[in-house]
């Protein structure tokens, strides 16, 4: 189920970053109008558009980088989250290493982010 969450978070967020709150508010609309045919309204919204599109979106918003080697290798690293209260401000980055500790708050950078050795 968790899954389905994320993955309506991603598209909802690409939704917002093409066409701001006008574009949220066509998402809006087309649901309303579309009924029992909710289920098709990403494809009236962004025609051709698949999954792929909306998780390199979603990546590059939160690590900064596209789907590919370098998010992996950042995801099988040490990593600082920020802007954890807040969709629009969240962000994460890959930083080295700390021997001996598996999380932590790194404030020698701002915005304060919360860090673990593996998410």
């Amino acid at each position: 189920m968790i899954c389905v969450y994320a993955h309506s978070l991603a598209m909802l967020l690409y939704v917002i970053d093409r066409g701001g709150e006008a574009g949220l508010r066509d998402a809006v609309q087309t649901v309303h109008f579309a009924g029992a045919d909710a289920r098709k309204l990403w494809g009236k919204l962004y025609p051709g558009t698949g999954d792929r599109p909306v998780f390199d979106a979603l990546a590059r918003k939160m690590f900064g980088v596209p789907l590919g080697p370098e998010l992996d290798t950042m995801l099988q690293g040490t990593i600082c989250c920020s802007g954890l209260k807040s969709v629009s401000t969240f962000g994460c980055r890959s930083v080295p290493s700390r021997p001996g500790e598996t999380s932590w708050t790194d404030d020698s950078a701002s915005p304060r982010a919360a860090c673990a050795s593996r998410w």
